[in-house]
């Protein structure tokens, strides 16, 4: 077996504009936008991250901005909701804040812990759970965020499967991940113990919640709203490879390693157990502080190495943003009620 997947590297969601984006992630949950890229594959768009001060993996929500797509659909194959974790002291301080602003917070239990529900700007499906486990470096930007109340990083993601068993085996036989909790048609996979990773920080994103909570006929698709891959985190490229190794191994499809500057990736799928839901292997390094220092992190364009000689026409091509005025988004639909996977 290679070397343990250390849960969550980042989950990549699909939004509507790249500015709502920032003016929900960063302006209302707190989070840093670390990273102002572009979609390396498609460089007409943005690629936006999201996360802790140094955009630690395990903490990172990056988005793809679509505005003139067809909302996507959350079921087979497309996870939702998307969970990060808080300090147990901070629910009170987001289920104020998020009914405040009109997002309609609903306060349910998952394995006899609250998880606070509610939609993003795009309608996509968020949940906030209190954890004992947080990240070293919170990011606190302004009131009224404090280290206490920071978001701590990602907690879960849930993924509706066609079948219990066999997503069961795909994340304990493939992925080394085992069964924490199983409970009316949900269970959690949690990933290896953090003694025996190499990883730094790896308590946040730690968890895959399964789920058979949809019609069997449900499959979902991609579009502003729902997530559109899972990410998991290795230490090094060397880790990466063997991973690579081992999925073909077991005869997966599995792409050419891809530079992402800041990380390398590689991608699969299981169509069979998990509804085809994509997702990728990355490392934990360079990092985000190769093409920007700490101060200035998602500040200005940044561009991949290839992409440089097109950089004056992707700037005038991409929308302006505004990086500095966090505004509120209009009022939450109250009608618009998270799906129950």
């Amino acid at each position: 077996m290679p070397a343990p997947l250390a849960g969550l590297h980042h989950i990549t969601a699909i939004t509507g504009t790249a500015q709502a984006a920032i003016d929900f992630y960063a302006g209302i949950l707190g989070l840093r936008l670390v990273k102002v890229t572009v979609n390396f594959d498609d460089p007409t768009m943005h690629h936006l991250y999201f996360g802790d001060a140094r955009g630690t993996p395990g903490t990172l929500l990056t988005v793809f901005p679509q505005p003139r797509s067809l909302p996507g659909q959350a079921g087979l194959g497309v996870p939702a909701p998307v969970a990060f974790s808080i300090l147990p002291d901070a629910l009170p301080f987001w289920r104020t804040r998020l009914g405040e602003l009109g997002y309609t917070p609903v306060l349910t239990h998952r394995f006899g812990t609250p998880m606070l529900r509610f939609q993003a700007h795009d309608l996509t499906s968020c949940a906030l759970v209190p954890s004992p486990d947080g990240t070293t470096t919170p990011w606190t930007p302004a009131a009224p965020f404090q280290s206490t109340t920071a978001l701590q990083g990602l907690h879960s993601v849930t993924l509706p499967v066609p079948d219990l068993d066999a997503s069961t085996s795909f994340f304990a036989d493939v992925l080394g991940w085992s069964l924490m909790h199983d409970e009316d048609g949900l269970r959690r996979m949690k990933a290896p113990s953090r003694r025996s990773l190499q990883a730094p920080r790896a308590c946040a994103g730690r968890f895959v919640d399964l789920s058979d909570r949809h019609p069997p006929s449900q499959t979902g698709t991609r579009g502003p709203g729902v997530v559109h891959h899972i990410a998991f985190r290795v230490p090094t490229a060397a880790a990466q490879h063997a991973w690579r190794e081992r999925l073909m191994h077991e005869g997966f499809q599995v792409s050419e390693v891809r530079d992402r500057t800041y990380f390398k990736s590689i991608y699969f799928q299981d169509p069979t157990r998990t509804g085809g839901a994509l997702f990728e292997i990355a490392t934990d390094g360079p990092g985000f502080m190769v093409d920007e220092p700490f101060d200035t992190l998602g500040h200005a364009l940044q561009v991949p190495e290839q992409l440089e000689d097109r950089r004056s026409d992707l700037t005038v091509a991409l929308p302006d943003l505004d990086r500095t005025v966090l505004k509120a988004p209009p009022t939450a639909d109250p009608d618009a009620n998270p799906p129950v996977y």
